[in-house]
């Protein structure tokens, strides 16, 4: 069975590989300093997926977050990954309905994400879209460094 826990910095060790099968490679030491960065900050959450043996099989990371275009708060996922040897067996799922959870105990009125669009995103895509989310808008980047 699968339970969740906020994340902390002793997590971090075990976070850095969910975050390369995420598919955002970089040295560990650097994964940690951002990780470090994040647990600090209050708008955001970050959740762990954990096994009955504590084993941590997956992350969501979200925002607290308010519009331009509404008087209400909106959470925007900014990450959610399942280890490779854990995919396909709920974890994912589970994590979206913290993050709906978390949603409703703040009276947000929607959740955001963004996936990319490379093929390996295609199986997310179906995802979401299985659990009640919609394609609703491009997003554009524009690298400056």
């Amino acid at each position: 069975m699968i339970q969740t826990r906020p994340a902390g910095e002793g997590d971090i060790p075990a976070m850095i590989p969910l975050i390369y099968d995420l598919g955002y490679p970089a040295p560990a030491d650097e994964i940690k300093v951002r990780l470090e960065n994040i647990l600090r900050l209050k708008e955001f959450r970050t959740l762990l997926a954990v096994t009955d043996d504590g084993q941590i099989v997956g992350m969501i990371g979200m925002t607290e977050n308010y519009g331009y275009e509404h008087n209400a708060k909106y959470i925007r996922v900014l990450a959610l990954v399942t280890g490779k040897d854990f995919r396909n067996m709920g974890v994912g799922k589970v994590l979206m309905m913290e993050a709906e959870k978390w949603a409703t105990e703040i009276d947000a009125y929607m959740i955001v994400l963004t996936s990319g669009m490379r093929d390996e995103r295609k199986t997310a895509h179906a995802f979401y879209q299985h659990i009640g989310y919609e394609l609703k808008s491009y997003g554009f980047v524009k690298r400056l460094k």
